[in-house]
């Protein structure tokens, strides 16, 4: 599975015409695709009205979950900034950990 955390750097965040446009790419692929905000909130991110549930603000950080690289890789590009930190490639139920390079 292909993570990537990312800030959001879109000017209302993942709200109105982003959701639309980030459900819009993640309709793309017949993987499935989650938003995890950093409390643990997770939603399909082909469903818009969960997506705007999670009421993600401009500068907020979340992770792009996906089996398809390509669509993550296109989902960070339309919302934000990817972080500097990794994300394991591992999930245990909608807990993930990040690692720190040292």
């Amino acid at each position: 599975m292909a993570q990537r955390e990312v800030t959001v750097v879109t000017e209302d965040g993942l709200r109105a015409r982003t959701s639309a446009a980030f459900v819009k790419v993640a309709e793309q692929t017949d993987a499935h695709v989650s938003v995890i905000k950093s409390s643990g909130e997770t939603a399909d991110g082909k469903e818009i009205l969960l997506v705007l549930d999670l009421e993600i603000d401009p500068g907020e950080t979340i992770t792009i979950a996906s089996e398809d690289a390509d669509i993550v890789d296109q989902l960070v590009e339309l919302v934000g900034t990817q972080s500097l930190r990794r994300v394991p490639t591992v999930v245990v139920g909608v807990s993930c950990m990040s690692l720190t390079s040292a």
